[in-house]
């Protein structure tokens, strides 16, 4: 029997509220009209927040990279990265993709034999893919991922206190 853990409507919400706390506490870091989303493992939405003067396109963008860390189980700019070793581009690869970081890859931290810190981590498409964050326009890319970062790293309290990944 197969069995699968994934990323539950309230894991989902509370990481998309800590993101729009860390957002609005922080207005000199943060552009304050962004998008933000949360995906299953399949790269379908379960969560997602549009600031109140953000136009389209940052929600858009948000789910985008969140479907492309899904897709690649992966963040995103690090599926580009290997992708381009090899010659290939990530848009290529994954139509509907995109490179620019801030999707994030939320990781089974639970299941046998994850991660064991820096240099030590499972290759990525050994370890099991619960969904993704992505966030947009809450910044230039570095601040997307630093927000969706914090995402990230509510689930993981979450769900395994005292665990987090080596990003």
């Amino acid at each position: 029997m197969f069995m699968k853990v994934s990323i539950g409507l309230e894991e989902a919400m509370g990481a998309i509220q800590a993101m729009l706390d860390e957002v609005r506490s922080n207005p000199d870091r943060y552009w304050q009209h962004g998008g933000l989303a949360v995906v299953d493992d399949r790269g379908k939405l379960i969560a997602f927040a549009k600031m109140d003067s953000s136009h389209q396109i940052p929600g858009d963008v948000a789910i985008r990279k969140a479907w492309t860390a899904a897709i690649c189980c992966q963040d995103n700019d690090r599926a580009d990265a290997m992708l381009k070793k090899g010659g290939a581009l990530l848009e290529e690869f994954c139509a509907g993709g995109t490179s620019i970081p801030g999707g994030v890859a939320i990781f089974d931290l639970g299941q046998e034999g994850g991660d064991l810190g820096p240099g030590h981590a499972r290759p990525p498409f050994r370890r099991t893919c619960m969904g993704a964050i992505g966030v947009g326009g809450v910044g230039l890319p570095p601040e997307d991922y630093a927000v969706a970062l914090v995402g990230l790293r509510h689930i993981q309290q979450r769900l395994w206190p005292g665990q987090e990944d080596a990003r």
